[in-house]
């Protein structure tokens, strides 16, 4: 009896070190690729919107999270779509959301969420460009949400936009052409930073992906020359406020999905040794929770489809809460 107590006590320690495998949940959004999702504050909640389902259907559903669980919220908005960007805008309080696309093509509206519901930003100026698969995170110390990337037709953007809640602002146009690329404001190191993603726009396959790290100062990007992650695309980023450092997880190798967890303390990336984990995936949705000092990840996708489960990282190991 001792002898089998101990078994069991080493398989489950041993099951901690190893990624766990997701599985769909019904109380959760429906498994959809290229989520949009921001954490909300002020509402203390994630909220996830849209994505395609399997088939190629995309959704227009909104779905948030909070301590009780996930809920639908069925109000009207943003007409379905694929890959939206989204982040949480802390000076109007609201989470704003543009682009993504749908059969017709990549979409150029812009909508803010305020807990209750979508309105449709009439930004002035001009304005970015129709796109996909770009990155949105806010600037504390700007005031504004910035938007880079993204992709549509053959054009792969480098373009930065920033958007104070009115007006659509072109601040840099020469970065780095990127999408399905990481992209994050670094608050404690007083930059941007892109990482991985594509440059060249798909024709008859997958384009080959960067492992490039490049930082933006507010005034021009310049490319990191250090060793990274390696080359990756369907790459997401997350500032962790908690640990002032940036967090990556997963995305593709050489068309496999990772199950890595690497983080970026201002000066180098380091590889974690993390404990559990979410497993091989790509595209997953990371969010700093400023509440549960977390950076949450959502969902993303491996060669059997995509995931709608939630993990917690708290810079050691990965807990599953949903």
């Amino acid at each position: 009896m001792k002898a089998s107590a101990q078994a069991r006590e080493f398989v489950a320690a041993l099951a901690l070190l190893l990624p766990q495998t997701p599985r769909a949940l019904d109380s959760a959004p429906p498994r959809a690729y290229s989520v949009g999702a921001a954490y909300d504050p002020r509402r203390e909640c994630l909220v996830v919107f849209g994505g395609q389902r399997p088939g190629g259907v995309p959704s227009g559903e909104t779905w948030s999270w909070d301590k009780s669980g996930w809920r639908r919220i069925d109000a009207p908005g943003p007409a379905a779509r694929n890959a939206p960007a989204m982040a949480f805008d802390e000076h109007r309080g609201t989470i704003l959301l543009f682009g993504g696309d749908d059969r017709a093509g990549p979409k150029g509206d812009t909508w803010e969420w305020n807990g209750v519901a979508w309105t449709r930003v009439d930004a002035q100026g001009a304005g970015p460009a129709p796109r996909t698969s770009a990155r949105l995170a806010y600037d504390a110390k700007r005031g504004t949400t910035i938007l880079f990337g993204g992709f549509a037709g053959q054009t792969v953007f480098g373009d930065a936009w920033e958007l104070d809640g009115k007006t659509w602002k072109l601040v840099a146009a020469d970065g780095p052409p990127r999408f399905l690329h990481g992209f994050v404001v670094d608050a404690e190191h007083g930059s941007w930073m892109t990482y991985g993603g594509s440059a060249t726009a798909p024709t008859n396959g997958p384009p080959p992906c960067v492992g490039e790290t490049w930082l933006f100062d507010g005034q021009a990007w310049k490319q990191w020359t250090g060793k990274g992650p390696g080359a990756r695309d369907h790459v997401t980023l997350a500032f962790d406020a908690a640990r002032a450092r940036t967090l990556l997880y997963g995305g593709f190798v050489e068309g496999e999905p990772s199950a890595e967890t690497w983080e970026w303390d201002g000066q180098a990336w380091t590889l974690m040794l993390a404990r559990g984990g979410p497993g091989n995936r790509g595209n997953p949705a990371l969010i700093f929770d400023p509440q549960r000092r977390r950076v949450l990840l959502f969902g993303g996708f491996d060669a059997s489809g995509p995931y709608n489960d939630l993990w917690e990282w708290d810079g050691k190991e990965w807990v599953r809460i949903g």
